[in-house]
């Protein structure tokens, strides 16, 4: 009888040591004189108790783990925080790139072009500008809208925009016949890693050449974060019905 009521009140004692090691452990709430436990009082006791008791003494082994637990769940709280929000926001801000030098010297950069004909083919280079851009690819947190200076991934990610080609030919009579000004409406698609290694676009055009103005449909192909691409463009106007073929290089 003796020794049952000795792992009795051993089994309490720790048990109310290990409740208080709990509490400790997550900052609720304070201990009570009368649970605490030492590691000597838990020893006296088990050994009283002549069973295996698991002692929860304060600063054991046991409240240390808890602590720790305790702690790395306070960090991670933490971090999910106003820090991961703030990184999260910055993430989200605007790119801040306007037109400087580097953007004016990117657009002086031409795309060679190759004008098919039924009986003659010209050569040729042109020169893009976006006076405006819409963005439907990107996060919506953000401003959809580009004004002559659009980032490959507000492009390429999916976007519409109107565009302006200067463009100049080599060969031609006169200087109406080497000069030829596009102007149209085109449409971006993403096809593999939102638009970064591969993306499309379909639009249609007006242009000016000769003195004759035609109508044009294009197709188009990128890479490399839109860099590179191949652009194909029929126009069915019968004075200056033919294919161009442009390699297009560009970045802003």
């Amino acid at each position: 009888m003796e020794k049952a009521r000795g792992r009795t009140v051993a089994r309490a004692s720790c048990h109310r040591a290990e409740e208080n090691a709990t509490a400790l452990a997550s900052g609720n709430v304070a201990p009570s004189p009368s649970s605490r436990c030492s590691a000597s009082g838990c020893a006296r006791l088990r050994a009283a108790a002549g069973a295996r008791l698991p002692c929860i003494a304060r600063g054991g082994p046991a409240t240390a783990l808890r602590r720790s637990l305790a702690g790395a769940a306070l960090a991670g709280a933490l971090a999910w925080g106003s820090p991961a929000r703030a990184a999260e926001t910055q993430s989200l801000a605007e790119a801040g790139i306007s037109p400087d030098l580097a953007w004016a010297a990117s657009q002086l950069i031409p795309s060679p072009t190759w004008h098919l004909y039924a009986d003659d083919t010209r050569f040729g280079l042109r020169w893009q500008l976006t006076p405006l851009l819409y963005s439907f690819g990107r996060n919506r947190r953000l401003s959809p809208w580009r004004s002559l200076l659009a980032e490959p991934l507000a492009r390429h990610a999916g976007a519409l925009e109107i565009h302006v080609t200067p463009e100049y030919l080599f060969s031609g009579a006169g200087i109406e016949d080497h000069v030829q000004l596009t102007g149209g409406v085109r449409a971006y698609f993403p096809l593999l890693h939102r638009g970064e290694y591969l993306s499309c676009s379909l639009g249609g055009s007006a242009f000016t050449l000769g003195g004759e103005v035609a109508a044009a449909y294009e197709a188009g192909l990128y890479t490399l974060f839109g860099v590179i691409g191949v652009q194909v463009a029929y126009s069915p106007t019968r004075a200056l019905r033919g294919t161009t073929l442009t390699l297009n290089l560009r970045y802003f």
